[in-house]
């Protein structure tokens, strides 16, 4: 008895072909436009993640083994796509300081009469 079938195994080594295709291109396209570092991990990870998430569905697992993993993978992405610089973090900063500081916040004077 086989544990998988052959059938199983060749759509494995097609996804993992074609992953290493579309990273090879993403890497020339990557280096070519003098991407810096961050974008360059970035973009690697995420092809990276889907096709060895893509990988594990396909090589059938149970559904008890492949949760957690997707999750991780999940949470993976999410930490590397989340990041951003201080300068990137808020493009709204400075709109956001010059509205709590502008005269209209402050409580308006008393009239004198």
């Amino acid at each position: 008895m086989k544990y998988l079938a052959d059938t199983i195994w060749d759509s494995t080594i097609v996804i993992l072909l074609f992953g290493a295709v579309c990273l090879c291109i993403q890497l020339f396209l990557l280096a070519r436009s003098s991407a810096d570092a961050e974008a360059v991990m970035r973009n690697t990870t995420v092809t990276l993640v889907v096709t060895l998430g893509t990988c594990a569905v396909t090589l059938g697992f149970h559904q008890d083994t492949i949760a957690p993993i997707i999750g991780l993978f999940g949470t993976i992405i999410g930490f590397l796509l989340g990041q951003k610089t201080a300068e990137t973090r808020s493009p709204f900063a400075a709109d956001q300081k010059a509205v709590t500081n502008s005269p209209s916040s402050e409580p308006l004077p008393k009239k004198s009469e």
